[in-house]
């Protein structure tokens, strides 16, 4: 009768999971959550888990630099600008990479300087037709809201 009896080392009310790598009885708290599982938890460890990671990332050749996270959000918000500043302006170099883009094949060293202009003036047109075009929609709207 008293050899049923298992004392557990954690905390009472616990629920209990075996983890499947290591094969220890753990508390769901050492187990990360997951959603798509029945039971709503990872079926190996956290301990287990990191070791699995850390093996997965090592034979990947994932390398990671604290030092340099902050200098690639740096880097990759000064090119956002740089495009968003290029798109704006349409620099030659934005308007050859866009026809490069729509005309497989085609080197951008290719295209002539006139035909780059030609480029450059439809699409300032298409957004002012299309900034026009938004003008109108949004003094229409306006205008329905008052009742005319």
């Amino acid at each position: 009768m008293g050899e049923d009896l298992i004392i557990l080392p954690y905390k009472f009310g616990d629920i209990m999971k075996k983890c499947n790598q290591c094969k220890k009885t753990k508390p769901f708290s050492e187990f990360y959550k997951r959603g798509d599982r029945t039971n709503g938890y990872k079926y190996i460890c956290k301990v287990c888990d990191n070791k699995l990671s850390a093996i997965r990332k090592r034979k990947s050749g994932y390398k990671y630099d604290r030092k340099r996270q902050g200098s690639d959000t740096k880097h990759s918000k000064l090119s956002k600008i740089n495009s968003q500043k290029h798109r704006t302006e349409m620099s030659d170099m934005y308007i050859r990479s866009l026809m490069t883009k729509k005309f497989k094949g085609l080197d951008s060293k290719d295209i002539p300087d006139e035909l780059v202009q030609l480029h450059r003036a439809s699409l300032q047109l298409k957004r002012k037709l299309l900034e026009d075009s938004k003008i109108i929609r949004n003094s229409n709207d306006t205008n329905n809201k008052k009742g005319w």
